[in-house]
């Protein structure tokens, strides 16, 4: 009596040694792929709302970005932030700007030399157990950042540093205006962001 083979259905998938299936195409991976994306968007929508809820006009425009390029509908909180811009600039409440940093874009740019200036003080610090050789003393830091940013928009001197680095940390602490500190993470101004 001969032994019947098995049947090979149309619809098998062969699977590694790992215990994955070989063939990319398997629906494990779109639902993988599809799982991950969701989770991701969910986590940069997270992270543009509590730069808006600090003060970040630019995290919002990131959000309704990041919506249009998922196809995702946007969430109630950018749906409020929207209305109560809308609410602020009709009923003239929204402030008006004087100076070298009237324009937002200007204010923002400063900003993020300000934001730049901190970030290297704070890893400098943060590291200091392996460039104790460097940065032993807050003056020493200080010195080294302005010489590690020279020729760069946020050069300065130690103490434009240090004061650069005062700013963005108390606004770090206090929670409040720290969103003016947020960095988008795609240029706000490209036109090829939407489609």
């Amino acid at each position: 009596m001969a032994r019947s083979q098995p049947k090979h259905e149309t619809n098998c998938w062969t699977i590694g040694i790992d215990g994955w299936p070989l063939d990319r195409s398997h629906p494990v991976y779109r639902e993988t792929e599809a799982e991950w994306r969701a989770r991701r968007l969910a986590e940069d929508l997270a992270t543009c709302e509590r730069a808006w809820y600090s003060g970040s006009l630019l995290a919002l425009a990131d959000a309704v970005i990041l919506c249009s390029k998922a196809e995702q509908s946007l969430p109630d909180w950018t749906v409020r932030a929207v209305v109560k811009i809308l609410a602020a600039r009709f009923s003239g409440k929204d402030h008006k700007r004087r100076g070298r940093l009237a324009r937002l874009d200007k204010a923002h740019r400063q900003d993020m030399i300000h934001y730049t200036r901190w970030d290297a003080v704070t890893e400098l610090r943060d590291r200091q157990p392996e460039l104790a050789s460097i940065a032993r003393t807050w003056v020493q830091t200080y010195e080294a950042v302005s010489e590690l940013l020279e020729g760069t928009l946020a050069a300065g001197s130690a103490k434009t540093i240090q004061n650069s680095y005062q700013l963005v940390q108390r606004a770090m602490r206090k929670k409040k205006g720290a969103g003016q500190y947020y960095i988008p993470s795609r240029s706000l101004f490209d036109t090829n962001r939407l489609g």
